[in-house]
This record gives C-alpha cells, structure tokens and sequence, in this order.
C-alpha cells in the first residue's frame, strides 16, 4: 500500500510540473499565430450632400448636413465632371446634389475636405404606380 501511495504521489507530482511548461510552450506559439498585421488607415472616404455655399474665389463649397457642416477644398487635381465631361466648380449651384471622394484636410482643422472628385448626385428613380384591375 505505501509503496502504491508513492508511486501515485509521485505520478502526480510530475504531471504537476509538466503542465506549466506545456502551458508556457502553448501560450508562446498561439501569441505567434494570433499576431495580425494592423490594418492600414483609409486615406479617402465618399461623401454626398445638397451643396450650401459656393466660394469660387477661394475654391471651396459647403454641404450642410443635419448636425454639422463641412468645408470641402478643390484641389488643382481634384477631377469634377458632369454629364460625363470635365467641369469647374461655376458649373454647380446651390441645392444641387453632388458626390464624390475627399480626405480629411488636418491643416485646415476640423470639418475641412480635400476633394479628390465631385460629380452631380444621380436623381432618385421614381417608382411606378400599379394600375388595379
């Protein structure tokens, strides 16, 4: 009996102390697999609006949303078009509805674009009644 309580004891004992060192091996190897790679920030978003202001002087229009307005900055690059041909920035008026892409401009501060394109927001399709018969 004492000698089946030592072997136990010691059985036990072992398995003790290998658990831990197996456990440091598993947590080193699955820290190794579960590194991602940080994603990249996107440079340039879409935006789409009623345009409030136009400042041809200055380059610039406004769209005026529901809690903020924002500052949109035409760029020497920027590419405006309208009706599928190249425009400038006299061709639009306010109210119209216009879209593109822009990037923050953190020079400018807060609520200040750089367009890197504008073109006229595509009108909504009205749906069609059905005659009852």
């Amino acid at each position: 009996m004492k000698k089946l309580f030592t072997i136990l004891l010691s059985a036990a004992l072992m398995i003790g102390l290998a658990a831990p060192l197996t456990a440091a091996e598993g947590k080193k190897a699955k820290s190794e697999k579960t590194e991602k790679p940080k994603k990249k920030k996107r440079n340039t978003f879409p935006y789409y609006g009623a345009i409030g202001k136009i400042d041809e002087k200055a380059n610039t229009f406004t769209i005026v949303g529901k809690s903020s307005t924002r500052t949109f900055h035409l760029t020497a690059q920027a590419k405006i078009t309208r009706d599928g041909k190249q425009a400038k920035l006299a061709d639009f008026k306010a109210k119209d509805q216009v879209s593109g892409s822009c990037k923050k401009a953190p020079d400018k501060g807060e609520g200040h674009y750089t367009v890197m394109s504008m073109k006229p927001r595509p009108a909504k399709k009205a749906k069609k009644k059905k005659k009852k018969k």
